[in-house]
């Protein structure tokens, strides 16, 4: 795990981790939460997600994931417990979302998109304010303006009351994007 933490994104690490708790022989999986916990969890504390135990639950809800499609559980091993409290937690990130305002320069930006761009803009909000559910990926090289649409999609859809999770693949990617968290697999 060591060399892993220096070459691999938290998620990986996670996975990494639990892989480890199923097939290998971890004869302390206690020392090795301890020695990595900081690692696997870079992901959640650069995203706004506090140290603490909400921090530790999201790293252990995932690591669980992991670990019951191989008919496991976090309590099968000696490792911190996901606190009881968790929907406390929950209810919390519910409320930040909420909570996040909507940039007035982002919703004038709207006026500003070209053909193509509002064509996108105009297909995601129709499907938001339909009720439809989509998946929408947006592609194109770098210089075309891809995070200025993002910023004026998250902006009318925030504006609307909805809740708006901005996630990209990596940590850099994640932090142009406003309030955006790193999406985990």
């Amino acid at each position: 795990m060591s060399e892993a933490r220096q070459f691999h994104m938290p998620y990986v690490l996670q996975n990494l981790f639990a892989a480890i708790l199923v097939f290998g022989e971890s004869e302390n999986s206690k020392k090795l939460w301890d020695e990595n916990f900081e690692a696997m969890s870079e992901d959640f504390t650069v995203n706004s997600i506090p140290e603490g135990q909400l921090c530790i639950n999201a790293v252990l809800k995932h690591i669980n994931q992991f670990l019951q499609q191989h008919n496991k559980s976090i309590s099968d091993y000696e490792l911190p417990k996901i606190d009881t409290n968790y929907a406390k937690d929950q209810q919390t990130l519910l409320r930040e979302e909420l909570s996040i305002s909507t940039k007035p320069e982002d919703l004038a930006k709207i006026q500003t998109l070209n053909r193509t761009q509002k064509e996108i803009f105009d297909t995601v909000i129709s499907y938001v304010n339909n009720n439809l559910t989509g998946t929408f990926f947006i592609d194109g090289p770098g210089g075309s303006r891809k995070t200025y649409l993002y910023k004026c999609i998250l902006a009318m859809i925030r504006s609307l009351g909805f809740i708006v999770l901005a996630t990209a693949s990596s940590d850099i990617a994640s932090l142009i994007m406003p309030e955006g968290h790193t999406a985990h697999l």
